[in-house]
């Protein structure tokens, strides 16, 4: 039986071999020392040397006859690839836009360490637009419902399209206004009528509000929440099903005027509670006329408090009235005689006034009673029972005030069966929003006197209030409390009074007219000289008027003639007078004007119907008025409209116009796992007809499912449009089909964003002249070369090129007279170029339009085997810049003396050029108007040169696959070609992302160089892979995109150890080292059992780590050990699944103290 020999390597290094020499040296020379420093110690060294040199070489033969036969078959070294990164321009704010052009330079500043620049360049043009994103909106009518991105993308937060727990009900909203009807105040009541001309389908939930000043406040509910019952009584419509009236009420309201569709008035808004989603069995009611009809109840308000309470008051809160509680002291006596003063807000005596006590425990009891009708305020009510409690109610000019309940208890020390109980009424009201006596400015709040100290005909009165007076016919009652003065005290018994008389006035526009007013006394004079009630209707004509420079409706009160006070005549005899005589007098005038303690306004109004000076439908975010038709009959409107979009769409406004250009918007998408593209979107702009039209485009984010530029070209025609509450440029991405559009999640959004390269583009490079020999070589010293080079040759020049271009031309393109009739026009165009170039030939000519150089480009190819005597063709070595020609068999050779050119090329590439978000911020090149740059997400998929040991292990399969994807191996090799940045590959076919088994797809698992503990793919990665595998896969997988790349799913394996250590003083070191080992045993690139890492499905089992713990230095044995997932116990092993692979989980460690 033959059997090959096997050949043992010689490992030994260079002091190995030397010990063996010198352990031989007995055997052969022993007379040979070989002390050490002595010549012959030193030729033994050097000899040792060789022998590992050529042992290392020998070593190294099978590998170089390998890599000698892949070089023959064409492999070369992958080149470093090209880092990636979306780039955005912003204009300054009086750009005006423009473009960047292809090859834009942009620069990251030096890394650490370094002084070189990382140079950047744009890979195709864009277009710059000077309008920002201002509002960014989704939409989706099916369910009637938008989210407002637009504060949480000015602030950089994550958006988020569509989002379940973000998503509000469309706004459908009717608003009326009026200057008059809508200005509420107090207490107000106001009825809505509406003519339908057919009602909805179905109720409709209406909330009606008006604005505060601070928010939109609401009135009494309508909804049938708060009882049937109600809800009918408030709303005789039943929801806009019929023609009725919605009765609205509010008991202290304040209207503010705000602006409503750049309209500014008092608004009512009745705001839609319920979605309006399509829905053609859901007719929605048609409007015939809205009027509206409004009371308003700002009436005086009062409260009695007893005067002089006792120990133990306290204060209650009661329909809007303050009262105060009192216990009251009565005899023990059952029935008794109640009896006491009622006084003002001043301490003056109320008259004509009754006073009730009503039984809180049977209302139905006869009231005790007792009428004062005496200047004094007294009242006296017999035969009342205080073992119950009772409510005070005063009666004064027909207005009822209630106090509390008191607590009537019986008391030893009480002198007489007649308690005392003085009570204090006090009105409240509307205080004037200013008074003035003549010329000064008065102080409601505080007694005044409303015609100055010193009255005489003319002094006037002024006051106003806007609440009260601006409404038409409203019934307005003022109370004023007078009070006493000074001048008071100087009153004598039998003076006459000084008669005057005084008027009441308003302006009409043209002059002061006479009010009429009643006072709730018979006798009164109207004269602000006692406390009284008046009562006045608001003229119809009441004008605002300038009263010391303040222009307010104004009520005044003028003494038109006398005086206030009194005349006394005291009569005296003197000695000069007869006996029998007169007795002489002298009279003297005391003035005594009036003062008040309180003003106080109260009103109700009723006023319409009126039809509402403004009205506005809002729906689908968009006013419309709807004024006239709300107010003529037969002229109908729907007051709520669906949303006019049919699918879900994602809006964004800019606040300028964009130019009419290709426009980058980068999208950086979360991606979600299995998601590979959403539904079909289309792209759409408000263009010409005012009408949404549609945008070609170039989407790369899988319709917003994975990050990636939207190339939108925006249109000439583009016009704003009023929408969501602002007039914006819009575009909007809309779904094809109705559906759900998902939940995409975008951390960023950026308009005039281009993907830009990390590259330094050369021009125009000699390379060098071809000696006319075979398989000419020259070399290219920038390197690493990105793919995209153009090399030229010079094969004509001088007189002979004027000759032979056209022969050239013809034996390029294989005799078209077509090709050589465009070039003969283009020689001949007057042009300041001296350039003409078409195809891959490049013609200089001089001023008399004779060519004089004819330049051809030569074509790229991985290897020259294929190429025939005559083909252009050149091999490129892009990591070494080793730049080959043919030899006449395989490739055609350069003509003798003929200059080599490259005439573009690009440089760069390497892992350098991963740099962070927002490093990219220098502008190399010239745009103008540019004021920023920046990239908002870090640079992906650089990758440095691959090493020649690398070629090695993916040489054969390269060899095995030629370039196509057939087996799940030939996609792992092809993965690992697509960029040096793959280090882990696994190929499952059949596999879909949602990681079903379907047929016709296959999922590639990659796992990138990193020492993260977790290493995953970036997009730039994973899509550069995808690519490269799709350009050659089958045409029935890569046409409808089955490829899926991503990043493995990693299984985190937790170790549990109780160790002892062998010095336990060492114990801290040694439970560091212990940990590092496992963290690094089970990293998925650098660690497993052979350190070269775990490969996808590769299960873990106890003896491994057990293993790796005997091997960590200070470990003396382990007593216990376990694995774990997600702290479940596993056993002996850990399972692992075929797309997942090992990463470290937690690591719990015990240290115990070695036995023996």
């Amino acid at each position: 039986m033959n059997t090959k020999p096997s050949i043992e390597l010689d490992r030994r290094d260079a002091q190995a071999l030397l010990a063996a020499i010198l352990a031989r040296r007995a055997g052969y020379t022993p007379e040979w020392l070989a002390a050490d420093k002595t010549a012959g110690r030193g030729l033994a060294a050097i000899a040792a040397r060789y022998l590992e040199a050529l042992a290392q070489r020998l070593g190294q033969v099978p590998d170089k006859l390998k890599l000698a036969f892949l070089d023959t078959a064409g492999l070369s070294l992958i080149a470093a690839q090209a880092a990636r990164a979306p780039v955005v321009f912003r204009l300054g704010e009086q750009a005006t836009g423009g473009s960047a052009p292809p090859r834009t330079p942009v620069g990251a500043a030096p890394p650490a360490g370094s002084s070189e620049q990382i140079l950047f360049e744009t890979e195709r043009a864009v277009g710059v637009t000077a309008g920002r994103i201002v509002q960014l909106v989704s939409l989706w009518p099916g369910r009637d419902e938008y989210i407002d991105h637009s504060a949480a993308f000015a602030t950089g937060a994550p958006v988020e399209p569509f989002a379940a727990r973000l998503r509000q009900p469309v706004p459908h909203h009717l608003l009326l206004s009026h200057p008059v009807l809508l200005a509420l105040s107090g207490k107000v009541q106001l009825a809505v009528e509406f003519e339908l001309q057919h009602g909805a389908a179905s109720h409709l939930d209406l909330v009606w509000e008006y604005w505060d000043g601070e928010t939109w406040r609401g009135f009494v509910a309508s909804s049938k929440e708060c009882g049937v019952q109600q809800a009918e009584d408030l709303d005789s419509t039943d929801g806009l099903t019929q023609s009725g009236s919605y009765l609205l009420e509010a008991d202290c309201a304040s209207a503010a005027r705000t602006k409503v569709n750049e309209v500014e008035g008092y608004w009512l808004r009745a705001r839609l509670t319920e979605p309006l989603p399509p829905d053609a069995d859901q007719t929605l009611p048609e409007v015939d006329t809205i009027r509206v009809s409004s009371t308003v109840n700002a009436a005086l308000r009062g409260r009695i408090a007893v005067a002089e309470p006792v120990a133990g008051e306290a204060s209650a809160q009661a329909g809007g009235a303050v009262f105060h509680a009192a216990a009251i002291a009565v005899p023990e006596a059952a029935t008794t005689r109640l009896h006491g003063k009622v006084t003002n807000d001043a301490g003056q005596p109320v008259e004509r006034a009754l006073v009730q006590l009503t039984d809180r425990a049977d209302p139905s009891r006869p009231a005790y009673s007792s009428s004062l009708t005496a200047k004094d305020g007294l009242y006296e009510i017999p035969n009342v029972n205080f073992s119950r409690p009772y409510d005070y109610e005063v009666t004064f000019a027909d207005i009822r005030f209630s106090g509390p309940a008191q607590t009537l208890r019986p008391r030893e020390q009480a002198s007489a069966a007649r308690p005392v109980v003085n009570l204090s009424l006090s009105i409240e009201g509307l205080a004037p929003d200013q008074a003035f006596a003549d010329a000064t400015a008065l102080d409601p709040s505080k007694p005044f006197y409303p015609l100055g100290q010193q009255t005489q005909p003319g002094s006037t009165f002024y006051f106003t209030n806007a609440e009260a007076f601006t409404k038409p016919l409203a019934k307005v009652r003022l109370y004023l409390a007078r009070t006493l003065s000074p001048q008071d005290e100087g009153a004598v018994s039998g003076a006459d009074t000084l008669a005057h008389q005084v008027a009441w006035e308003y302006w009409n526009g043209r002059l002061w007219a006479p009010l009429a007013v009643v006072s709730n006394l018979v006798d009164s004079q109207l004269d602000l000289n006692r406390t009284e009630v008046i009562d006045f209707t608001v003229p119809i004509d009441m004008e605002p008027v300038k009263v010391n420079d303040k222009e307010e409706r104004w009520v005044r009160v003028r003494l038109q003639s006398g005086s206030y006070g009194f005349k006394k005549s005291i009569a005296f005899k003197t000695d000069a007078a007869p006996p029998a005589g007169p007795d002489s007098t002298f009279t003297y005038v005391a003035a005594q004007p009036p003062v008040l303690a309180a003003l106080a306004i109260g009103y109700t109004w009723q006023y319409g119907p009126f039809h509402a000076e403004r009205v506005f439908a809002y729906n689908d975010f968009a006013y419309k008025d709807r004024t006239s038709e709300a107010m003529w009959p037969g002229t109908t409107f729907p007051p709520f409209e669906r949303v006019a979009d049919l699918t879900p769409a994602l809006y964004l406004g800019f606040d300028k116009k964009p130019p009419a250009d290709q426009l980058g918007l980068f999208f950086d998408i979360v991606e979600a796992p299995g998601s590979v593209a959403g539904p079909a979107l289309v792209w759409e702009y408000w263009g010409e007809g005012a009408q949404w039209r549609r945008t070609p485009v170039e989407d790369e984010t899988g319709y917003l499912r994975r990050p990636g530029i939207v190339g939108v070209l925006a249109q000439p025609d583009d016009t704003a449009l009023a929408r969501f509450g602002r007039a914006l440029h819009w575009m909007r991405a809309r779904l094809k089909e109705d559906g759900p559009p998902g939940e995409p999640v975008c951390t960023g959004l950026h308009a005039n964003a281009v993907w830009a390269s990390e590259r330094h583009t050369l021009r125009d490079l000699p390379v060098g002249t071809s000696s006319g020999t075979p398989g000419q070589v020259f070399s290219l010293t920038q390197t690493p070369i990105l793919a995209g080079e153009r090399i030229e040759v010079r094969e004509l020049g001088g007189a002979r090129a004027n000759v032979e271009w056209r022969i050239l031309a013809m034996e390029l393109w294989g005799g078209d007279g077509a090709v050589l009739a465009e070039l003969e026009q283009r020689l001949a165009r007057e042009s300041q170029d001296a350039e003409v170039t078409l195809g891959p030939l490049r013609l200089r000519r001089n001023r008399q339009k004779q060519v004089i150089e004819a330049w051809v480009r030569w074509e790229r190819r991985a290897q020259l085997f294929f190429s025939g005597p005559t083909e252009r063709h050149y091999a490129l070595d892009a990591a070494v810049g080793r730049l080959v020609f043919g030899d006449g068999e395989n490739g055609r050779v350069p003509p003798a003396g003929a200059a080599i050119l490259v005439r573009e090329m690009s440089v760069g590439g390497g892992s350098k050029g991963n740099v962070e978000a927002r490093r990219i911020t220098q502008l190399l090149g010239v745009v103008t108007g540019i004021e920023e740059v920046f990239n908002p997400r870090a640079a992906e998929g650089g990758a440095d040169g691959e090493p020649a040991s690398a070629v090695l292990e993916r040489g054969p399969r390269t060899v095995r696959h030629r370039g196509r994807a057939l087996a799940p191996g030939d996609y792992e090799a092809l993965a690992v070609e697509a960029s040096p940045a793959v280090k882990v590959v696994r190929a499952i076919p059949g596999r879909s992302p949602s990681g079903q088994m379907l047929p016709g797809w296959i999922t590639v698992l990659i796992v990138p160089y990193s020492k993260d503990p977790r290493p995953y793919p970036s997009f730039g990665l994973r899509d550069q892979v995808r690519r490269f595998i799709e350009a050659r896969a089958p045409a029935d997988i890569a046409a409808l995109h089955r490829i899926h790349v991503t990043g493995p799913s990693y299984l985190a394996v937790g170790v549990s150890a109780r160790i002892a250590p062998a010095d336990p003083s060492q114990a801290g070191t040694v439970e560091k080292a212990v940990r590092a080992a496992l963290e690094r045993f089970l990293h998925p690139l650098f660690g497993g059992p052979g350190g070269r890492g775990w490969d996808l499905g590769r299960d873990v089992f106890m003896s491994d780590i057990a293993a790796e713990l005997e091997r960590t230095p200070g470990v003396d044995y382990i007593e216990e050990l376990a694995l774990s997932i997600d702290g479940v116990p596993r056993g002996e092993s850990v399972r692992v699944g075929d797309h997942e692979v090992v990463a470290a989980g937690p690591i719990l460690l015990r240290l115990d103290e070695a036995e023996g």
